[in-house]
């Protein structure tokens, strides 16, 4: 059984401060934990519960909007490079954060976020309805580290810098989510994957968040 990300992340910064040890350094450690315990084959029960949430809400969903005839679009979405979505989640209080839920403890693509991108392209689709995505399979690892480092913070002259590396969560290349679309008519997907190609999440210009149905 996986450790519950909220517990982690006020035990961890509890301790960090007590030890006036830095954000940076509690930050390591959230994520090189979040890495080594959220191992594919030690959260299984957490996605099937997941899913079957999942089909239950679709469900329902359908049998609502089919009424105002709404018609149901499903797909899988495959991470292909890291996913980065809601990096200020107060509810991880870390450098770069992650959208994660309270109550399933897996990381999550927020509706709004998908909705945001697809009216953006898909401007003939204004009543767009559109369910939070789960993640539905991965092959190794849910979640993976990475770094940056930022150069010039508070201070820009070249021999006073002191760049400090921020290592934090990312979703890992390979996981799998729902994707469930209610619209008035049914959209390809092929009009979804251009809709998504510059990227879904934060840092997309930087080559996170490629996605492909």
């Amino acid at each position: 059984m996986a450790l519950n990300m909220t517990s982690l992340a006020i035990k961890t910064l509890i301790e960090f401060i007590e030890s006036d040890r830095t954000i940076e350094e509690a930050s390591k450690h959230i994520t090189l934990e979040l890495y080594k315990e959220f191992e594919c084959n030690k959260i299984k029960d957490l996605i099937n519960n997941v899913t079957t949430y999942v089909n239950i809400v679709s469900s329902y969903y359908n049998e609502i909007l089919s009424k105002k005839k709404y018609v149901s679009n499903t797909y899988i979405m495959t991470i292909k490079t890291p996913l980065l979505v809601h990096t200020h989640n107060p509810y991880m209080p870390i450098n770069i954060g992650l959208s994660w839920h309270p109550i399933f403890n897996l990381p999550y693509i927020p509706s709004t976020t998908i909705k945001g991108v697809l009216n953006r392209y898909l401007l003939d689709e204004k009543d767009l309805i559109i369910l939070d995505s789960f993640p539905v399979s991965c092959k190794f690892r849910l979640i993976v580290p990475q770094v940056i480092t930022p150069h010039y913070v508070n201070e820009f002259s070249e021999h006073k810098i002191n760049p400090t590396p921020l290592i934090f969560p990312a979703i890992a290349p390979g996981v799998r989510f729902n994707l469930t679309i209610f619209s008035k008519k049914k959209i390809e997907k092929e009009d979804i994957n251009k809709a998504l190609f510059y990227g879904l999440g934060a840092k997309t210009s930087i080559g996170y968040g490629v996605v492909e149905i």
